[in-house]
Parts: structure tokens; sequence; C-alpha cells
């Protein structure tokens, strides 16, 4: 069960990297502007990676034993995740 959520991490991570790196043509795409795309460029490129292994980092000192720990510790993850973007949502205009 901590391979998924190990897995997980990764992806997310990966997710938030590619990201940061295309977040000025995402959000012209949907529409939105934000006054400084570079705030949110570092905090998804360099930022949330950290965040995100320092949690797995923490969720692995106690391992899942069970299918509700895992689904647990998978939504802790992607609520860190869509902090960023909620951001971005929230501030777009």
């Amino acid at each position: 069960m901590g391979v998924f959520v190990r897995n997980l991490t990764i992806v997310l991570v990966l997710l938030s990297v590619i990201a940061g790196v295309f977040v000025e043509p995402l959000v012209d795409a949907a529409g939105g502007r934000l006054a400084g795309y570079s705030e949110i460029r570092w905090a998804l490129i360099l930022g949330m990676p950290v965040v995100l292994w320092v949690s797995w980092i923490r969720l692995n000192l106690q391992p899942s034993k069970s299918v509700l720990a895992t689904v647990l510790q998978s939504l802790a993850q992607v609520a860190l995740f869509s902090g960023p973007f909620l951001w971005i949502v929230s501030q777009a205009t």
C-alpha cells in the first residue's frame, strides 16, 4: 500500500513541475489573467515538490497497513497538490 502513495507522490511532483513550466499558457487558455506568473511558477516548480516529498517522508514514518489509511494518505497528498491550483482559480480574473 505504501508503494501506491509513493507512486502518487512522484506523479504529483511531475505534474506540479510541468504545470509550473506551462502555467502562463494554461491560465491564458482558461481565459484567466494573473498579475504575476513568477510567484506561482516558482511555487509549483520548487515549492510543491519539496512540500510533497516532506509530506511523503512524514507519511512513510507511519506506513499504511490498511486500505483506509492508504486512501487517507493519498487524499492528503492530493489536497497539498491542489492548493496552488485553487489559489490560481481564486486569483485569476
